[in-house]
């Protein structure tokens, strides 16, 4: 016969396994819904998402309710009007993304500051309405490790914005309508291993501002207005680095 003791027991430690499968059940269900909600919000504003299957079982992926794959990156190329830079406030509720391409899109630099405490590595706003105001937003992104601002109207006053983005290790400026006083800006990215000036304005004068970055292994020179004897006198700080001019 079992006791009112026991029974008592037996209740206490039914209510408990109940509370913990509610717990887990909450602790895993939050974090889809609100990963569904966030990859809502991207696609209605012009975005798409792309995975990459980073799990070695598929015991492994069933526990991670993850049978598409993990969410590593997003792109805005060419959404037309359907872009909206509140796509971008998503992107947190969005861990595993390490790179996100707004090339060829009407992106003009707001929403960037969304990416500030985001594990985001790499960052493409190519052939996109991005200029010197625009580029204010990107420099809060420490961990950024890779930029890519070609054929935009980012001028010297707008590199100013990412001296402090010490953790640059590309960077590419190709046909942006720097010059010579905006390669100062650069002189704190160390790190920098390559960087593609290709179409700018610089001359042999603004090659003093890159002797510092001897770090650089790839430095991209083509149809400016440096000469070969600036070249000659560059490689012989960086001599390490391909100079392609």
């Amino acid at each position: 016969m079992t006791t009112p003791q026991a029974l008592r027991k037996r209740w206490k430690i039914a209510v408990a396994v109940v509370v913990v499968f509610a717990v887990m059940g909450w602790m895993v269900g939050l974090p889809a819904y609100q990963r569904h909600q966030a990859i809502q919000g991207i696609e209605r504003a012009g975005g798409e998402i792309h995975r990459e299957d980073r799990t070695s079982s598929w015991f492994a992926r069933l526990i991670r309710l993850n049978w598409r794959g993990q969410i590593v990156g997003v792109t805005f190329f060419r959404a037309g009007k359907k872009y909206n830079s509140r796509g971008l406030q998503h992107i947190p509720s969005l861990p595993t993304i390490e790179w996100v391409i707004l090339n060829d899109s009407l992106s003009n630099g707001e929403g960037l500051e969304y990416l500030n405490d985001t594990d985001v590595k790499t960052l493409q706003i190519g052939d996109s309405l991005i200029d010197d105001n625009g580029l204010k937003h990107a420099r809060g992104l420490k961990g950024l490790e890779a930029l890519l601002l070609d054929d935009t109207e980012i001028t010297d006053d707008g590199l100013a914005h990412l001296s402090g983005l010490t953790n640059l290790v590309s960077l590419s400026l190709d046909w942006t309508k720097i010059s010579n006083d905006g390669l100062e800006h650069l002189t704190s990215l160390t790190n920098l291993r390559s960087l593609s000036l290709t179409g700018t304005r610089i001359s042999d004068d603004g090659l003093k501002h890159l002797r510092g970055l001897t770090n650089l292994t790839r430095l991209t020179l083509v149809d400016t207005n440096v000469s070969d004897d600036g070249v000659e006198k560059l490689q012989e700080s960086l001599r390490s680095c391909t100079i392609l001019h």
